[in-house]
């Protein structure tokens, strides 16, 4: 899963469906989940999708961000990755396990 700031209000959160041998039955959808210290935003997705843009965040606010897979049930979740959203503007991180990707962009 990896997940990165597309603008001072939204996140995309991209994954890879579970393998197959790791599914209890077929897969129904997906629950992406965003949190901060101040709100949690949850979004059900299409089993067929393997990303998302969450929109309506904060700026300059840090998320932390998973997904789960559910069958007959949700599934353990992803490893947490955590993104900041930038102050309008500003700048752009992009973070997943092994990479950290800056952006910076002229306010003006």
């Amino acid at each position: 899963m990896t997940a990165r700031s597309t603008s001072a209000r939204s996140i995309s959160v991209t994954w890879s469906p579970p393998r197959r041998d790791q599914q209890n039955g077929i897969l129904r959808h997906y629950l992406v989940t965003l949190w901060s210290a101040v709100e949690m935003v949850t979004r059900n997705v299409s089993s067929i999708q393997q990303v998302i843009a969450v929109s309506g965040l904060r700026p300059y606010t840090q998320y932390n961000c998973t997904v789960q897979a559910e069958t007959v049930g949700l599934g353990p979740a992803a490893a947490v990755v955590t993104v900041t959203t930038p102050q309008d503007g500003m700048i752009d991180f992009t973070k997943n396990s092994n990479a950290v990707a800056i952006q910076l962009s002229d306010p003006g």
